[in-house]
């Protein structure tokens, strides 16, 4: 009769021996029979964005060629952005890979742009994204002892884009003989492949080189290159206001400029706005 045995059997008897006799011989043995599992970044998570923070979950995938399965131990990391340091630290997985399989390995990250970035409204308005590198080390357990497996990669991080301003229409909603009413229309347009929630908007609005008006207006939620409606009801007096601003409007061609800012929470994004309306 022919008796068969299987790898696995092989490597628990080869591993007892090892401990009971002390031979370095059986140990090199059992070392070359254990492939060392690979391990390599696969993909990055943006799971949420912000004019403050990001929190990105970095995707690795490791893959156990034995026949025994091993213990992932622990995930060590250090992340830089822009060059900069920004996050280092050791994570405990306390994962188990069987034979011949292969798992993603996530590391949850979250970041405060302030914390590297020196000029973060320089930062958002001028760039796109930022270079990041990402160094990993797996620990691995494994029957001839543990091991380190590093995996680095580099990539860009996205950033979400200051918004922009603009007056899409300027309507005059009531003319009488002692006064007008006009209605400002602006759109707050996100540039970006994610939402915004900007605090609030305050302008300044000038007719004909006079101001006549100034404030602050909530802005909602803005969603990726989505833009939001604002529109600034102006009641004037043509007591009140200079012989250019009246008759400006008496002629239905009024010259503005609107400025101001809109807060982004860690900064304000200025905008300055200005055109003849023809009313």
């Amino acid at each position: 009769m022919q008796w068969f045995v299987s790898r696995n059997v092989v490597y628990i008897l080869l591993f007892a021996f090892m401990h009971l006799s002390g031979c370095a011989t059986v140990s090199s043995v059992l070392s070359s029979s254990v492939q060392k599992p690979s391990f390599v970044f696969t993909k990055l998570h943006l799971r949420d964005i912000s004019f403050e923070t990001v929190t990105m979950d970095f995707e690795f995938l490791v893959n156990n060629p034995n026949d025994l399965g091993v213990s992932l131990n622990s995930l060590d990391y250090a992340l830089d952005l822009d060059g900069k340091s920004v996050a280092k630290g050791t994570s405990n997985q306390g994962i188990e890979l069987k034979a011949r399989a292969s798992a993603p390995v996530r590391l949850p990250l979250t970041i405060t742009f302030k914390d590297f970035a020196e000029n973060v409204a320089t930062l958002f308005s001028t760039k796109p994204s930022v270079p990041y590198a990402i160094s990993a080390g797996l620990g691995v357990a494994t029957p001839v002892g543990p091991i380190r497996i590093p995996a680095r990669h580099n990539g860009d991080l996205p950033l979400p884009k200051a918004p922009d301003v603009a007056v899409e229409d300027v309507r005059l909603a009531k003319m009488g003989l002692t006064g007008a009413k006009l209605e400002f229309q602006l759109s707050v347009k996100n540039r970006s492949a994610f939402s915004i929630i900007p605090k609030g908007m305050s302008y300044n609005l000038s007719l004909a080189g006079v101001d006549v008006t100034k404030g602050q207006r909530k802005i909602p939620t803005i969603d990726a290159n989505e833009k939001q409606t604002i529109v600034l009801p102006l009641e004037v007096s043509f007591f009140s206001l200079g012989q250019a601003v009246v008759q400006a409007i008496q002629t239905k061609s009024v010259p503005y400029v609107v400025k101001g800012d809109v807060d982004l929470g860690v900064f304000k994004q200025p905008f300055h706005v200005d055109g003849e309306a023809k009313l």
